[in-house]
């Protein structure tokens, strides 16, 4: 369960005069329930339009920008399972006449335009305003597959995990072309992969209050599995939600029937594993438990599996994938509890993940999902007879 922080709100005149760049003129307004990526209102015309407005805090523009070139390019390939991004109205300036004004144009309060990316032809879809980018995205209607679960007693939560598999092999499905142009896990995206890979997550937990902490020792032995499964380039790759847990699926109230995804935050081009693994540790435990359940991780990937087989590296490498996966949720808890909101006073919430993490490690665990793994594959081969492969020892 995320703990919810307090951001700042929005003046009705402030959430206009980001609208009112995309076109978009709003009647009604609502501030939706959300954690740290990003403020989100529910927006609506008089005519019934309905959108969702994001203001992405802490973000760069950059970062904006790769996540709705992403969702586009989705919307684009016929893929519908999220909300299109709208475009702004207005055009980029060139960013080599605006250097020296940028930190100038971004801090002045009511500025909504952008100065990067150059090329006045190319669609926009993102403003900035105060200095904080922001896009707007078309609503998708519904609400979240966790609160369905909990409403909804005639659902089947192994029909919903079922579900997750499916609808998360479908857009794993979506071929990404070489000149699509999309960022890539080792420059934005997946959980801040790239800022474990490159030093930058460490050296911020390093020069914090809590330099001396046992948890330092820990992510450190971690990091060496994280790094090898980020590098791996023999796993297929391609675009990745980034954080599909289950309150980031958007499903039908009453029947569960998938809808869609959203916060797009993590969304890149990486390893598919990555995906897979992120889903698996946010519906595959049981609450206040360092073991995954059986019967749900088979569930997921049974569900998957009739979408889009696992290749044999993928096999071997899923339950370090899913280790790697627990310690970057683990050190975002670290980091975001510990050092950056204190105030929260969660700071041990990265305890139970940790704990989960060390589990990863038993030989006990390593056996069961290879077993697993095993199982998966035995399965395919029977069901399309094709020759049996050696998987490698988890490591």
């Amino acid at each position: 369960m995320r703990a919810s922080l307090s951001l700042s709100k929005h003046s009705k005149k402030d959430i206009d005069n980001i609208l009112g760049e995309f076109g978009f003129v709003a009647t009604s307004s609502k501030r939706m329930l959300g954690g740290f990526s990003a403020t989100n209102y529910r927006v609506e015309t008089k005519d019934g339009e309905m959108a969702v407005l994001k203001i992405m805090n802490g973000m760069q523009k950059k970062s904006v920008k790769g996540q709705t070139d992403i969702i586009e390019y989705l919307f684009r390939r016929g893929y519908t399972g999220l909300g299109r991004p709208y475009i702004a109205a207005w055009k980029g300036k060139d960013e080599s006449k605006q250097k020296s004004d940028e930190d100038k144009d971004e801090d002045e309060d009511e500025d909504t335009h952008d100065d990067d990316d150059g090329d006045d032809d190319i669609e926009k879809r993102y403003v900035v305003f105060k200095g904080t980018p922001c896009c707007l995205l078309s609503y998708v209607d519904g609400i979240s597959a966790e609160e369905a679960l909990e409403q909804n007693l005639d659902l089947c939560e192994s029909t919903v995990i079922a579900m997750l598999g499916e609808e998360l092999a479908k857009l794993h499905s979506v071929v990404v072309t070489p000149d699509a142009g999309l960022r890539d896990h080792l420059t934005g995206g997946a959980s801040l992969a790239s800022e474990h890979m490159n030093g930058v997550y460490l050296l911020a937990i390093e020069d914090s209050k809590y330099a001396n902490h046992p948890f330092i020792k820990f992510y450190q032995e971690e990091l060496v599995n994280l790094i090898d499964c980020m590098s791996n380039r023999n796993l297929p790759k391609g675009i990745i939600h980034g954080d599909p847990f289950l309150d980031n699926v958007i499903v039908d109230e009453k029947s569960g029937h998938f809808k869609g995804f959203v916060d797009w935050e993590d969304t890149t081009v990486g390893p598919l594993l990555f995906d897979i693994a992120t889903a698996i540790i946010g519906t595959c435990y049981n609450e206040h438990c360092c073991m995954l359940d059986e019967f749900r991780l088979k569930t997921f990937l049974n569900g998957y599996t009739k979408k889009r087989k696992l290749t044999n590296e993928e096999l071997q490498y899923l339950p370090r994938f899913i280790q790697m996966t627990l310690t970057c949720n683990c050190a975002w808890r670290f980091k975001n509890f510990a050092i950056d909101h204190p105030e929260l006073n969660e700071t041990n919430s990265h305890v139970e993940i940790q704990e989960r993490v060390l589990a990863m490690r038993e030989e006990d665990t390593k056996d069961f999902l290879g077993k697993v793994m095993a199982d998966l594959h035995a399965g395919a081969r029977r069901r399309e007879n094709v020759a049996p492969c050696v998987l490698c020892a988890i490591i």
